[in-house]
């Protein structure tokens, strides 16, 4: 099974691009979203507010092909991209996925 791992922000999901509030930088996150995606990895836009524990977030966007699709049912990630700023996320005592780019790094 591949790699699953996401993007994590605090806001929560508007309209048809998971990515909207991203100004300017915009083509260097779908630069690294593509680049992942290379590697074979299955790669997702999540918000904190969907993060139900052990590494389960209730629904995410998933990026295949430059192109973004909603996935309403629960998605288990295995390593996230943390974009959150230490805004209650990730849990301390989480243990079931690898969490890079946080705020106490």
């Amino acid at each position: 099974m591949p790699l699953r791992v996401g993007m994590c922000f605090s806001r929560p999901f508007k309209g048809n691009n998971p990515l909207s509030h991203i100004g300017r930088k915009l083509p260097v996150y779908l630069r690294l979203l593509d680049l992942c995606q290379q590697k074979g990895w299955q790669v997702f836009i999540l918000t904190r507010r969907d993060y139900q524990g052990k590494g389960i977030f209730n629904g995410a966007w998933h990026f295949d092909k430059g192109r973004f699709s909603r996935r309403e049912k629960p998605v288990k990630i295995d390593l996230v991209y943390d974009r959150v700023a230490g805004m209650k996320f990730p849990p301390e005592n989480e243990k079931e996925m690898i969490v890079v780019n946080r705020r106490d790094f």
